[in-house]
């Protein structure tokens, strides 16, 4: 496979088509991200992020159990634009998940997107990443958690397609600040469902 090694990489290879990256990473044991015809390789995590994925994402999942809405782990791909494919730490959608193929491994409409920041990303996640996510149609919010300090940003999708960051929370013990939803069409009109979601400190840094 084609790959570039880090996102900070200089080296350039010959691009190859989303049909291919598809293809080849649905029978890869390694992970990729593919923007705009490259691929990169996506780096193991530590225990810190491990942890706080798995802390995050079964919080919100017991929570949508009896909700209409799903939690995506840091295995789901995204399609951002047709030439850019991701893997977020968390990735929840509000209502039915649509994937681009019966293959069901590439998500096209997560309501909220959940990174963990580390030392290597955070530039990243909190730059070009972000601004590819705003792609999405889907989004309306994105957040960023510390994995060293109990520090978590809200980024919320306003009217004009903006994104405000909205908190930062160091002290507080609880948040109850996620509501995410979806537009479903009816034959008189529009209606939006939303679920609100919350989370804790003590249940993302295992306090």
């Amino acid at each position: 496979m084609a790959v570039v090694r880090s996102l900070s990489s200089l080296e350039v290879l010959p691009t190859i088509t989303p049909a291919e990256y598809l293809s080849r990473e649905r029978n890869s044991s390694d992970k990729h991200e593919y923007i705009d015809g490259l691929v990169y390789m996506m780096a193991g995590a530590k225990e810190n992020q491990v942890l706080i994925v798995h802390n995050v994402s079964r919080t919100l999942g017991n929570q949508l159990d009896d909700r209409p809405g799903k939690v995506y782990t840091s295995d789901m791909k995204v399609r951002l634009t047709p030439t850019t494919y991701v893997y977020p730490d968390v990735a929840v959608v509000c209502g039915d998940a649509d994937f681009e193929d019966d293959e069901h491994d590439v998500l096209l409409n997560p309501a909220l997107i959940i990174e963990v920041l580390s030392s290597s990303t955070e530039y990243y996640d909190r730059g070009l990443k972000f601004r590819r996510y705003q792609h999405l149609a889907s989004l309306q919010e994105y957040v960023l958690i510390a994995q060293n300090a109990a520090c978590v940003e809200r980024f919320v999708r306003q009217p004009d397609g903006q994104y405000r960051r909205r908190h930062e929370y160091k002290h507080r013990t609880r948040l109850d600040w996620m509501h995410i939803g979806t537009g479903r069409r009816l034959q008189e009109g529009h209606f939006r469902l939303l679920v609100p979601l919350s989370l804790s400190l003590k249940m993302i840094y295992s306090l």
